[in-house]
């Protein structure tokens, strides 16, 4: 990751609020993608049946301690507080429909049920939710967000 990202994130124990995020290694500038928030597509299904070829076409590993996908770890950013305001902000974003399927294994979703590509790509249209950073962060620095965030 920090050779493509320039930076690395972790998960780590905090004193005050259990699980949170890192940077381990490296510098992250503002308007950088930093992680992505794990969720549900809702659509009806089994995940382990969701493979298309040699293709999984969802990544559960981000239930697991260590997620295929180093981004996969967003929902343990924890909330801001007045000692330690926000850093990153969420942002959704529409994944294309003609994504290539080598990379639907780094898509932290699982989906309620199997995807028919059959359909047109509108219908295959992944939406996803990332953190970006809204100012630089250095290693060592744990990552906060504001849960009351409008998310655009």
């Amino acid at each position: 990751m920090k050779e493509v990202c320039g930076f690395t994130i972790a998960r780590k124990k905090t004193k005050d609020k259990g699980t949170g995020v890192y940077v381990s290694d490296g510098f992250i500038p503002p308007g950088k993608v930093v992680a992505m928030y794990p969720g549900t597509i809702y659509q009806p299904s089994c995940t382990k049946r969701d493979i298309l070829g040699n293709h999984i076409l969802n990544d559960i590993t981000w239930l697991s301690p260590n997620p295929v996908n180093p981004m996969a770890i967003g929902q343990y950013v924890n909330n801001q507080s007045k000692s330690f305001p926000a850093n990153v902000c969420y942002h959704e974003i529409n994944l294309p429909g003609d994504l290539p399927l080598a990379l639907h294994k780094f898509i932290p979703n699982v989906y309620f049920r199997s995807l028919n590509y059959e359909d047109d790509k509108d219908s295959r249209r992944t939406r996803i939710v990332v953190l970006i950073s809204t100012r630089p962060i250095t290693k060592g620095e744990d990552l906060h967000s504001s849960y009351f965030t409008v998310i655009t």
